[in-house]
């Protein structure tokens, strides 16, 4: 607290309730905890949820459409990884391309949030 009694957590400016049936289950607890390094989150059109935790170290990715189960990159190359999200074709050594089904829009997302994160 400053001397003035104000609260100097910061506040959070993105409050998203998970928008899932039940069975997909509920999102990790890293999806909400106050950690360094960078945050995305991304809706589809037919409202299907994804967040990402990017640092140095390693790339989280969950989502509801695949049950809310994380996919951990260790020490990833976003160079890379944008450019391969950027032409999926011949990308099969990408981690992501093997492990998700990502439609057009959502590919295009996390390329963003690859090529944001490899610029830092």
């Amino acid at each position: 607290m400053t001397s003035s009694g104000q609260d100097e957590r910061p506040r959070a400016i993105l409050l998203v309730e998970n928008a899932h049936v039940p069975e997909c289950g509920e999102a990790p607890a890293w999806t909400a905890a106050a950690t360094a390094g960078y945050r995305g989150y991304f809706e589809n059109r037919y409202g299907e949820q994804w967040i990402v935790h990017a640092s140095r170290d390693q790339l989280l990715l969950t989502g509801g459409d695949i049950g809310w189960e994380t996919i951990e990159i260790a020490n990833p190359d976003y160079r890379e990884l944008a450019r391969q999200l950027r032409n999926p074709a011949g990308s099969a050594t990408n981690v992501l391309a093997r492990e998700l089904l990502l439609n057009e829009e959502e590919r295009l997302w996390l390329h963003a949030v690859c090529a944001a994160v490899a610029g830092r």
